[in-house]
């Protein structure tokens, strides 16, 4: 049986968004892209300035939800 690789985005602070990043590679038919910050400031320009396409982004938090759903469209995020 094939599966279709997702696109899945984790946008974290650089500790623990390597975590979730190794966590979810574990799982089959996953491609991790690692949006890591310094500062959870970064956490909207990190996804702005990521052009390929991503089936779902995976926060490490509310903070940079919360920061980057106020920047974006609500239609780039699944609610």
């Amino acid at each position: 049986m094939e599966f279709i690789e997702l696109q899945k985005a984790v946008d974290g602070p650089v500790p623990l968004g390597q975590e979730i990043c190794h966590i979810a590679s574990e799982f089959e038919g996953s491609n991790v892209i690692p949006l890591l910050y310094e500062s959870v400031e970064q956490s909207p320009r990190l996804i702005e300035d990521y052009k390929l396409p991503v089936d779902k982004y995976m926060f490490a938090g509310p903070s940079p939800f919360s920061n980057s759903i106020e920047i974006h469209s609500k239609s780039k995020f699944v609610l």
